[in-house]
């Protein structure tokens, strides 16, 4: 016989679906450069094995639930979305700016309300309704966007939060024109009610934190004290990187708050009914 391969060839593998893999086997000669196509062959076939391993291994795997936080500003929004983390923490799965009014078009302010004080009611009230209209759309898109790449990389969002003030607003549009401060707690509130109704209209369930309780119930969704927060606030960004200023943090405690009150309502749910005798 020479020393080329054997004329036997040996069905020493099988593939994840049953078929056989051809491993030959090294003659007398040449013995290590066949061993090394016979290694290759085998180092090929391990790699596919994983791969079609790791592919069964995701079919019928839950996504992993996803919290969103929202830190509203007057145009715009830092969103921070969060996972469970390691024990008392949050992963930081995505941060970014959603714009509902750019600002750039003098016709479509940002500012609706001042804009707005020196028009007669009327016409106060058209530019009031166009910003709504036109600042719910956007919010649509951008939190659609954004909800979809989670969706990407196996995350479903399961809830969300905005951060909200304390100060009720009059039903009258007139009376909010008449108050500085009124002017600009409204236009907070129209964008809080953007991304509340793009919120909704993607299903994903809204509570709202008042801005004075954030620290407290936060510290609370995470199990620590509100005397560790902050520590606690710069290891997560510290791991999430850049940027990690107040807005994202802010967003970020929403967001862990958010899932928190998801997953203690999903317990509750899941909980079987005891009825007593």
């Amino acid at each position: 016989m020479d020393g080329g391969l054997s004329d036997h060839h040996h069905p020493d593998r099988l593939t994840p679906d049953g078929a056989s893999v051809v491993v030959p086997r090294a003659g007398p000669s040449k013995g290590r450069e066949r061993s090394a196509v016979g290694h290759c062959r085998a180092a090929a076939f391990d790699q596919v094995s994983r791969r079609c391993n790791l592919a069964a291994m995701a079919v019928g795997r839950r996504p992993s639930r996803a919290a969103l936080g929202f830190a509203v500003h007057t145009g715009w929004a830092a969103m921070v979305a969060v996972s469970s983390g390691s024990t008392s923490s949050v992963e930081v799965l995505d941060r970014r700016r959603l714009e509902m009014i750019a600002g750039r078009d003098p016709e479509i302010p940002r500012f609706a309300y001042h804009a707005a004080k020196d028009l007669p009611l009327d016409a106060a009230e058209r530019l009031i309704r166009g910003i709504t209209q036109r600042s719910l759309a956007s919010a649509k898109t951008a939190l659609k966007a954004a909800v979809e790449e989670l969706e990407t990389r196996d995350y479903r969002v399961v809830a969300s939060c905005l951060i909200v003030g304390g100060r009720p607003l009059p039903a009258s549009l007139a009376s909010i024109l008449q108050s500085h401060a009124l002017i600009h707690t409204a236009e907070g509130e129209l964008f809080r009610g953007a991304l509340r109704g793009a919120s909704e209209s993607l299903e994903i369930p809204v509570t709202e934190v008042r801005a004075k309780e954030l620290r407290s119930r936060a510290a609370g969704a995470l199990g620590i004290s509100t005397g560790h927060l902050e520590q606690h606030l710069e290891e997560i960004g510290r791991v999430a990187g850049r940027p990690w200023a107040k807005d994202q943090k802010e967003a970020c405690l929403a967001a862990a708050i958010a899932l928190w009150l998801e997953a203690r309502a999903d317990q509750a749910s899941s909980q079987p009914n005891i009825q007593r005798s």
